[in-house]
């Protein structure tokens, strides 16, 4: 399994944070999450070298700090969390609708059932 190593940016300005972003994708970061006030990198453990990384954080005048992570399956992960929902009928005692993913249990008692596979390129909508 590939590590990843996370590099955490606090107390940064938006402008930092954009230039941040170009120049460590250029370094080979793969992934990023903006904060309210910084800035979470990511890059594969094999792939990280610190004296650019460094070099990097020095232009930008900002500190980082570095955890190593085991890679993660993140749309799994994801999907987990997604959960069904049923819609009453008002003024019926039967559920209306059902709405689940494929790979929850079917849900019983409803009048409609909609399945629907969620990925992250579908969204939460």
């Amino acid at each position: 399994m590939n590590q990843y190593i996370q590099i955490i940016f606090s107390d940064l300005q938006a402008e930092v944070k954009e230039i941040l972003i170009a120049q460590l994708a250029d370094a080979g970061f793969e992934g990023f999450e903006e904060t309210e006030n910084g800035l979470n990198a990511f890059i594969k453990k094999d792939e990280y070298d610190k004296f650019l990384l460094e070099k990097i954080s020095d232009a930008c005048q900002t500190k980082f700090s570095e955890n190593t992570i085991d890679d993660i399956n993140w749309n799994q992960l994801w999907e987990s969390n997604f959960q069904p929902v049923v819609v009453n009928n008002f003024g019926s005692r039967t559920p209306w609708v059902g709405i689940r993913a494929d790979f929850h249990e079917p849900i019983n008692n409803v009048q409609h059932e909609i399945i629907i596979t969620p990925k992250m390129s579908f969204g939460t909508g």
